[in-house]
């Protein structure tokens, strides 16, 4: 893909690019999966695809949203962001929009989620964004290449490449320590369920960590640790063993939230440090 800048006149002689002595024929339009560039510099086909898909989102909502009374707004919200949302952050974070072609993705954003929430079509912008459900372009696009970095952070090759790019990552690259097989031996880990998301699934959460209250919090020994506190330091219990808490009634940072580890911390003479979630 060759690119020229705009505002450069036309070579003289023509451009001419071929493999393997085969010439290559120039293109108006290209596309690169769900990205559409065109020579002259505009967006008219990308635009066009997506007011295309937000149209169809659109036709969708109004269809279940008469049908199935049990849908509600928050459902259809998740719609458009699975089918409208999705789509926007996929191909609209990489080409340079002029402010009219930003402003005709961001009206094709408010008629998305106008039709989620069942608002007519000549209700004020400025009132829907005061509502704060939705992000407007510019909001997308910096999200995207925060968690971009973000990504990239996680890795040692990802640190590679932001160092070539001369980006800074966001995140110290955390060095794995091997444990010990006498330390291993004492410890054991609990599966955990990946069906607690906190936005998904928060009864099951709920469950799962009264469960838990009633399995370890009444015991003396029990602490409980913030985990996320702890990512770069040595855990330490916030409840000593040697001092029983007040355990007449959970804990409001329990029931709600299952990111509380419980380390049971025993007095036997022969120990096995339990972690369970």
């Amino acid at each position: 893909m060759l690119l020229l800048p705009q505002g450069v006149a036309l070579l003289s002689p023509p451009l001419t690019i071929s493999v393997d002595s085969t010439p290559l024929r120039l293109v108006s339009t290209l596309r690169i999966f769900g990205l559409f560039l065109h020579s002259n510099g505009k967006h008219t086909t990308l635009i066009t695809e997506l007011s295309n898909a937000v149209q169809l989102t659109m036709y969708l909502i109004r269809r279940i949203a008469n049908h199935h009374q049990y849908m509600r707004e928050h459902d259809l919200r998740h719609l458009i962001q699975a089918f409208v949302c999705s789509r926007f952050v996929y191909s609209l974070p990489y080409p340079f929009f002029s402010y009219t072609e930003e402003d005709q993705v961001n009206c094709l954003s408010h008629q998305a989620y106008k039709s989620a929430l069942s608002l007519p079509t000549s209700t004020s912008m400025d009132r829907l964004l005061s509502m704060g459900v939705h992000n407007s372009l510019t909001k997308l696009t910096e999200a995207h290449h925060t968690a971009q970095l973000l990504c990239l952070s996680r890795t040692q090759p990802g640190h590679a490449l932001l160092s070539t790019l001369k980006l800074s990552p966001l995140l110290l690259l955390r060095i794995s320590l091997f444990i010990l097989a006498r330390v291993s031996s004492f410890l054991g880990i609990d599966p955990l369920s990946n069906i607690v998301h906190p936005e998904h699934h928060p009864s099951r959460r709920a469950a799962r960590a009264s469960a838990l209250w009633r399995k370890f919090g009444r015991r003396p020994d029990v602490a409980y640790v913030d985990a996320p506190h702890f990512a770069n330091t040595q855990p330490t219990p916030s409840q000593s063993p040697t001092t029983p808490p007040d355990l007449s009634s959970p804990p409001p940072s329990v029931l709600p939230s299952l990111s509380r580890q419980k380390a049971s911390l025993s007095r036997n003479p022969n120990p096995r440090y339990t972690t369970t979630r």
